[in-house]
């Protein structure tokens, strides 16, 4: 249980960040969670949240596409390396939902 409430809160920040809202407009200090997520890298992930929102990420091709934009080598790396990391973890939250029954 830890680790899935470890889990939903890394994917709640991932999805803030993904999207480009802020923490203000995303409801921080709300009791908001994930309480579903389809989709996959390749088309992009839907977040479905406990207050009825609904987000969609671009696909990780899009994201790793405007990573290339930025000007210095170590900034394409860094935003590749993030972008990677952010849609494995809403891969492993997905896993995690369907395994405890909260499709």
């Amino acid at each position: 249980m830890r680790l899935l409430l470890t889990v939903v809160i890394a994917v709640s920040a991932v999805a803030v960040c993904v999207t480009g809202t802020s923490l203000a407009l995303a409801g921080a200090g709300a009791a908001r969670h994930v309480v579903r997520i389809s989709g996959s890298p390749a088309y992009g992930f839907d977040l479905r949240w406990s207050d009825g929102r609904q987000w969609w990420t671009p696909t990780l091709s899009e994201t790793l596409a405007e990573c290339g934009e930025h000007d210095r080598a170590g900034r394409r790396g860094r935003c590749k390396a993030a972008a990677r990391a952010r849609y494995r973890w809403m891969g492993v939250l997905k896993r995690s939902l369907r395994h405890h029954g909260k499709r």
